[in-house]
């Protein structure tokens, strides 16, 4: 369970050297000198985040699923490789700023890399601006009004900076649906990934701006009163807020397709299917996320408080924030796969 910068290290040199290697001898048709050092250097960074992230013996597993994606995609596609590169070139500058910026904590940091090398390496723009609108324009309104927002963030799970675990739960559903793509190219997962970032938008858009406006909020919007920024509260700025968001990922999507790729009918679906998402987070929120009581017999989403375990008060322990986000996302994409086909 425990990581060492030593130990990544070496773990990446030796996939490098491996990767490039085996594929030199191999000498598979589509790679050339330039496809074996991009996909050494894949392997390497790739494997290395996710090792590092692993956890129970999970990282056996996702480890040969993320390195099979590249090297598969450059086989496939070897016009491909300066993507690649470019994507491996901004992965590891936009991770250490995300950091310095304290967007992300150093987990957060690593996945979060991965994911912006398979946008831009696997995707192509047309894929990474989405993903980067709702990273970027999420992160900075986090940081708006941070003291009005600071008695809903000391009850929260976590606070505004990401850790590895947020990431995956915003963005795990987009970047197996990009995957996806690589094996089966279909408009339709396009706009599946469009979707679950639509998803993830609205619901961290409507709890920002809700909670920034401190306006009446009422669980599921008719129950009782709850404190702006609970999960499950519902309020007509949160609303709106949440169909922003939709719309802005939606819309940075539009400029990367050709006119007969969308329509503003679809546009509108889109926006709707995200804010449909982020009301099934909503209620997963109000009903089964598990609630903890502090010592003061506030109801905390913390299930520890100074190192002591809290008591269940609501929900299902092991459903957390987390968990509740991901479902968000996987909503919206399986909403957006069928609007699409």
């Amino acid at each position: 369970e425990t990581k060492s910068v030593a130990g990544s290290a070496a773990f990446a040199l030796v996939a490098g050297a491996v990767t490039a290697g085996f594929l030199s001898w191999l000498a598979p048709p589509a790679f050339g000198p330039t496809h074996i050092a991009v996909a050494a250097f894949a392997v390497a960074l790739l494997g290395a985040a996710v090792e590092a992230l692993g956890r129970t013996g999970w990282d056996n597993l996702w480890i040969v699923l993320a390195v099979i994606v590249p090297i598969s995609h450059l086989n496939a596609a070897p016009e491909a490789v300066g993507m690649h590169a470019l994507g491996l070139a901004l992965a590891v500058p936009f991770g250490v700023a995300s950091y310095r910026a304290r967007f992300l904590d150093l987990g957060g940091t690593l996945a979060a890399s991965v994911l912006a090398w398979m946008v831009v390496g696997l995707g192509g723009w047309a894929w990474a601006v989405p993903a980067v609108t709702f990273f970027v324009l999420s992160s900075l309104l986090s940081r708006i009004g941070r003291r009005r927002k600071a008695r809903a963030e000391a009850l929260a799970e976590k606070g505004s900076r990401r850790d590895a675990g947020q990431v995956v739960a915003n963005g795990g559903v987009g970047a197996v649906l990009l995957a996806a793509s690589v094996f089966a190219p279909e408009a339709a997962l396009y706009w599946a990934f469009v979707g679950s970032f639509a998803a993830a938008a609205a619901d961290t858009w409507g709890t920002e701006i809700g909670t920034l406006a401190g306006w009446p909020t009422r669980r599921l919007g008719a129950g009782p009163r709850v404190p702006p920024g609970t999960s499950g509260g519902v309020s007509l700025p949160g609303t709106l807020g949440a169909a922003l968001g939709a719309t802005v990922v939606v819309l940075s999507a539009l400029p990367f397709l050709p006119e007969a790729a969308w329509s503003i009918g679809l546009v509108g679906l889109m926006v709707a299917v995200g804010v449909a998402a982020s009301f099934v987070d909503s209620a997963l929120g109000a009903t089964v996320q598990a609630r903890f009581r502090t010592a003061e017999g506030l109801l905390t989403e913390r299930s520890t408080e100074a190192g002591t375990a809290l008591p269940l008060a609501r929900g299902v322990a092991w459903v957390d924030n987390d968990r509740v986000n991901l479902a968000c996302t996987l909503v919206g994409g399986a909403l957006a796969f069928l609007v699409a086909v």
